[in-house]
């Protein structure tokens, strides 16, 4: 099995062509506020999404546009995988999942507890699935509750017990965080400069002998906690009720944060980015994805300079104190001088603002609205 390792990737098209695009503050749905912006569409798109892949991938690609984007995720993963994208159908990110043809499965209750003497006030939880849902919901109480539902088989053939006690969720406190993760055989974890990374290496020629998993899981977290939430594939992330930061990740499917107080980004790759905010934000924020839209909720004070970056999308928001603002001019490290580029897109700044709330998506539109309770 050949083995590519992605720490940085970068998709670059031959071409100069600039295409104007259309990006709107606009009239939708109850919105009343419009104001037009043209922007190019030729410039760099990078994804931060906080994962790192290495991992064996097949890769197509059909895109229409020149530009550049970049991937940088938080999880090492070593996994054989089919990836591929189409401009005009989005992306299509196959990890194993459970298929017809194979064998009969053993599911398992989860009921973890972690008492409070195992973490403090400055802990950050962090919760890693790889394959399934992750529902976080943040609670007066001072234990992290994880339940929910563990299925494993194989390929082909009976999988045992003996075989399906080796998959487990598996705690360990880190410098500042505590991680919640999944253990399996052929995966190999490593807690290094500050981070968690997987490593999962699977044989070809044991195939079917591989035992494959899914985990969906419901976690209660004192609401006082940083959390940071992600899962992979065959499932969705969901946050609430949390009131000291939260980080929320997925790959394959959407992101919905509710009823939340502080600093939150929430990215994905394909999927859909949901986030309501209790009070309007004071720090700053970034939400990306794809293939998909980005909707934010916030109470009527927000006060925001906003900048948007999308191929195939546009910018609407129902906020009416709403002012375009000068292109701006980016300083570079280039060598060991420095290169100025300006940005193609234009900011808008709503009400006075004192954030930056950045949106950078390939294949959607996003939505600022104001929250109605």
């Amino acid at each position: 099995m050949k083995k590519l390792v992605l720490t940085l990737f970068t998709i670059a098209f031959i071409g100069t062509q600039v295409i104007a695009q259309h990006v709107q503050v606009d009239v939708k749905d109850d919105m009343n506020f419009a104001i037009d912006i043209d922007i190019a569409r030729d410039f760099d798109l990078d994804l931060d999404l906080d994962l790192d892949l290495d991992f064996d991938f097949d890769f197509d690609y059909d895109f229409m546009h020149d530009f550049d984007f970049d991937f940088d995720f938080d999880m090492d993963l070593d996994i054989p995988t089919n990836f591929d994208y189409n401009f005009n159908s989005g992306f299509n990110w196959n990890l194993d999942t459970r298929h017809n043809d194979d064998g009969p499965s053993i599911k398992e209750d989860i009921d973890i507890r972690i008492g409070k003497n195992e973490f403090n006030d400055a802990t950050e939880f962090i919760i890693k699935n790889i394959n399934g849902d992750v529902k976080v919901t943040g609670y007066d109480g001072d234990e992290i509750i994880i339940t929910g539902i563990k299925e494993v088989w194989k390929k082909r053939g009976d999988i045992s017990d003996r075989e399906a006690s080796e998959v487990y969720i598996n705690t360990e406190l880190y410098e500042e965080g505590l991680y919640a993760y999944i253990e399996a055989p052929y995966a190999y974890v490593e807690f290094k400069r500050g981070r968690m990374n997987y490593h999962m290496n699977w044989d070809d020629d044991n195939d079917r002998d591989r035992i494959n998993f899914h985990f969906d899981l419901e976690i209660k977290v004192p609401n006082n906690m940083e959390l940071r939430a992600s899962t992979i594939n065959g499932g969705e992330v969901y946050v609430e009720k949390m009131n000291n930061g939260v980080r929320a990740n997925n790959v394959n499917g959407s992101v919905t944060v509710k009823d939340v107080i502080g600093y939150t980004t929430a990215n994905t790759v394909n999927g859909n980015v949901e986030v309501w905010f209790l009070e309007s934000p004071t720090s700053d924020l970034d939400f990306k994805t794809v293939n998909g839209s980005i909707e934010i909720y916030s109470p009527k004070d927000l006060s925001a300079i906003v900048t948007f970056e999308s191929l195939h999308g546009e910018l609407y928001t129902d906020f009416e104190q709403v002012k375009r603002l000068p292109n701006r001019l980016n300083k570079e490290r280039d060598g060991n001088g420095y290169r100025y580029k300006i940005n193609q897109s234009s900011p808008i700044q709503i009400g006075d603002g004192d954030i930056e709330m950045g949106f950078k998506m390939v294949n959607g539109s996003a939505y600022i609205r104001q929250r109605k309770s």
